[in-house]
């Protein structure tokens, strides 16, 4: 052992009994900066991927918050400045020589992408960095802004096999995509042997599993596989994906660290051998993801498998908006509910609308700070897009040019940017939370302590934190608190529709009306045919959304129960499924969304006519004088008027 590393240990023996007196914990040292710190240090060494495992191990011991897409933004932001293999030239012990770590932190502290912190020596991160000595000629670290490479040592991949995420090693080599037949196996010895023999060639998807903390414990690293794929010289043509790990000294195309792993019910253990991956842009990380086709009869595995994963307030651990200005733009149902539920979490809220109309007198009525579009974006950090659809992409050209580079555009549907009305600049955050209930609902489940679940989807990371920044603003609504699932601005706007037009709004609101119809046509009262058609209905979705169909079926009749599966799948047939699959479609094309831009650009002609012959209709008036009767109907309010003016 070379005489240094006595002395480094017999002073590192000290250091702890030091710290022992003082009364000085490890715990007391490890804050979310110095885990920053950390991290940032590892991908300006090109170091291990391992660090995630590890720091993320530490923040969750020490209660800090830091989260994996930290380390995605913190490796964008953040060059490889060390030449050290297996990419570079150079060995750690060339490291050591040339100034040691304290070296490479004084060049990251220079070009302000560390912060200052305690140490355990009992100086500061900063004075002991300052005593780094750096050796005259040396090659092998060099300053911030003059990196070996311009993106840090490894990036954090989301997709279909890595719901969770998984970490890609990108030094060592050049590629940022990979795409061929899978090679699959369940053990890291199976593929071993496979690259020995031969069996491994160009363009092949190595996929080791089962190999992950459940699966393989104790985690063992993949060096022997990756060596191999090296010594056959397969290192720059193959890639390898697992949901164990690998050596700090893996050299080519390798993901790990796959979560949900196999062991767990991860969809990688549906990858079978020649399933051909499919290259596709990370939300996260904009680096291409492996995504393998899920075969069409999985839903029955992800069932079983519990895979979807469902963010609560257990996983917001750091505010991603904290000192950020959220400009509401609109203060209608949602706007209004979203804007309150966010003041109240401890978030500045300012409000855009229109000079002189109703909602900016409400918002100055309830204390907000109220100022024209414009204006309030100029001011925000997150502007959240809460106008009706149709009025968004005027809005939008008005404040465009003052929207702040790497500041966020949130919405709360997906039409606009689906259908490509408003077409954001690159270099701001496009993010969605969509909650799934009204905003008088958003706002009295917040009230109660409770939560409207949501939607989070981002179709833009400019600022490596879009992510993050949703969640902080579904945490701030309440949304966190009824859970927040992942999906697409695609998946929600047309699954949006669809469950409009087909369910909830059109085919309940056709299904009533015709059966109020089919009952008066055949001579019953009015009135009776209300009660059975329309009345009865909240019952019926109020058990449906407590339970399901159980609960349903376990409170109303045997004989209702007999009728509807008997008589039901008469009614909704498989001709009327095939009219479901014609109205997809529509919205899938974009049919729907030109039909309804097109109609409102016309000034609502045709949905003028419409709205007034269904508000027309006896169903209507029939209602309006049975629940003028249900006193349990009206707001309290209103009863009390009417009961006042009969006395």
């Amino acid at each position: 052992m070379p005489a240094h590393k006595s002395a480094e240990a017999e002073r590192c023996g000290r250091l702890v009994m030091q710290m022992f007196e003082r009364g000085l914990s490890a715990r007391s040292l490890i804050t979310t900066e110095s885990l920053r710190n950390a991290a940032t240090l590892v991908t300006a060494t090109a170091g291990s991927t391992n660090a995630v495992l590890h720091l993320l191990a530490i923040a969750r011991e020490a209660g800090c918050e830091f989260l994996i897409d930290e380390f995605d933004s913190i490796a964008r932001t953040t060059p490889v400045i060390t030449d050290l293999k297996p990419g570079g030239r150079f060995m750690a012990t060339d490291l050591f020589a040339a100034g040691g770590t304290r070296l490479v932190a004084r060049e990251l502290m220079r070009a302000g992408k560390i912060s200052d912190s305690a140490s355990c020596s009992g100086q500061s991160l900063f004075d002991e960095i300052g005593q780094a000595e750096e050796k005259p000629g040396q090659e092998v670290v060099r300053a911030v802004d003059h990196p070996f490479k311009p993106r840090g040592g490894f990036g954090i991949l989301y997709g279909k096999l890595a719901p969770e995420g998984c970490v890609i090693k990108l030094a060592g080599h050049g590629r940022l995509d990979h795409e061929g037949p899978a090679r699959v196996f369940d053990s890291e010895e199976d593929a071993f042997a496979a690259v020995q023999a031969g069996r491994i060639v160009a363009g092949d998807v190595v996929v080791i599993r089962y190999e992950g903390p459940r699966g393989g414990p104790g985690m063992r690293e993949m060096l022997a596989v990756t060596a191999a794929l090296v010594g056959q010289g397969l290192s720059d043509s193959v890639a390898l994906v697992t949901d164990g790990r690998f050596s700090g000294a893996t050299y080519g195309f390798m993901i790990g660290h796959v979560s949900p792993e196999a062991a767990d019910g991860g969809p990688l253990a549906l990858v079978r051998d020649g399933d051909r991956p499919r290259r596709a842009r990370s939300p996260l990380s904009r680096f291409p993801v492996l995504l393998i086709p899920i075969p069409s009869n999985s839903q029955d595995y992800f069932r079983r498998f519990n895979i979807m994963k469902i963010w609560t307030e257990a996983d917001h651990q750091r505010n991603a908006l904290a000192e950020t200005t959220v400009a509401v733009i609109g203060y209608g149902s949602q706007g209004k509910a979203h804007a309150h539920n966010l003041r109240d979490s401890g978030h500045e809220v300012i409000i855009g609308a229109r000079p002189g109309g109703p909602s900016w007198t409400n918002a100055e009525q309830a204390g907000f700070g109220v100022f024209e579009p414009v204006e309030a974006a100029a001011q925000a950090g997150l502007v959240a897009m809460l106008a009706p659809d149709m009025a968004q992409p005027g809005l939008y050209r008005q404040i465009a040019d003052q929207l702040k580079p790497n500041s966020a555009l949130l919405f709360a549907h997906g039409f606009n940017i689906h259908f490509g009305s408003i077409r954001p600049r690159d270099d701001i955050d496009v993010i969605m939370i969509a909650p799934k209930g009204p905003g008088a609902l958003v706002r009295r489940q917040y009230e109660e302590g409770r939560g409207v679940p949501c939607l989070r989807a981002v179709e833009q990371d400019a600022s490596g934190q879009a992510h993050a920044r949703a969640l902080s603003y579904a945490h701030g609504i309440g949304g966190t608190r009824g859970g927040v699932i992942d999906t697409s601005f695609q998946e929600e706007t047309e699954t949006d529709l669809f469950g409009e037009q087909v369910v909830l709004c059109g085919g309940t609101a056709e299904l009533v009306v015709r059966g109020f119809e089919t009952l008066v046509d055949a001579g019953y009262q009015p009135e009776v045919a209300y009660f059975e058609c329309l009345h009865e209905l909240k019952l019926i979705v109020d058990l449906l959304h407590e339970g399901g169909m159980a609960r349903m079926y376990e409170f109303i009749s045997d004989t209702a129960a007999y009728g509807d599966l008997t008589r039901g799948p008469r009614i909704i047939d498989e001709s009327t499924r095939e009219r479901m699959r014609e109205v997809l479609a529509e919205i899938q094309s974009g049919e729907f969304a030109r039909d309804w831009i097109l109609e409102n650009q016309a000034g609502l002609p045709h949905h003028s006519a419409l709205m007034k012959k269904r508000t027309g209709h006896p169903i209507e008036q029939v209602g309006r004088s049975l629940r003028a009767r249900m006193s349990w109907l009206q707001p309290k309010s209103e009863t009390k008027t009417k009961t006042e003016k009969a006395a």
